[in-house]
């Protein structure tokens, strides 16, 4: 995503902040509370890989399924742009960069044709039906058909599957975001 050496000083400027300022820039990237403490705890980290490896053992070794459902919860479904109600209590920082985050990893969706727009509506509503959660997918990088095609093919799994599916989509989200929030550091005058 960005170069190591603009990740490593974003990293040691993560390292100097205080406890307050570290849990507004971790939830910016995950809203469990309980992974936020988890990841500030564990400061300082040594490199960006000790970091990504720490919040993903954090993630799958250390949550209750009610973490990662607070942090999934958070998220807009796929196509809409508002910020979820979990967030309302956040900063306006912490809401811009999440909004903004969200707009940029679905960029694909805004540009979509209106069928496939309506049928990811649909299929979101009938996901959400099914499983009780919101349908998580890392969209950076992926078209609104890949999406769709891959919320079609969620729709025929079972809920402990799908997840774990989502579990995972959302670790992939909160290491890409972290990495953003890193080089945001290093960039910042």
């Amino acid at each position: 995503m960005g170069s190591k050496e603009a990740l490593e000083r974003g990293l040691k400027i993560f390292n100097g902040m205080g406890e307050s300022e570290s849990r507004m820039s971790v939830k910016a990237c995950c809203s469990s509370g309980a992974f936020v403490e988890k990841v500030v705890a564990s400061k300082p980290f040594g490199n960006v890989d000790e970091l990504n490896l720490r919040s993903s053992t954090i993630w799958f070794q250390e949550l209750k399924r009610e973490d990662w459902m607070e942090a999934i919860s958070a998220h807009p479904r796929i196509g809409e742009q508002k910020i979820a109600a979990s967030k309302q209590g956040a900063s306006a920082l912490d809401k811009k960069l999440f909004s903004d985050w969200s707009k940029t990893e679905q960029a694909s969706i805004l540009n979509a044709e209106q069928d496939v727009k309506a049928d990811l509506a649909q299929s979101n509503t009938e996901y959400y039906e099914k499983f009780g959660f919101i349908f998580l997918i890392f969209a950076t990088g992926k078209t609104s058909q890949e999406m769709l095609a891959t919320i079609k093919a969620r729709l025929q799994n079972a809920q402990s599957e799908e997840l774990i599916n989502a579990a995972h989509e959302q670790n992939k989200i909160t290491l890409h975001r972290m990495q953003k929030l890193l080089l945001s550091l290093a960039s910042a005058p």
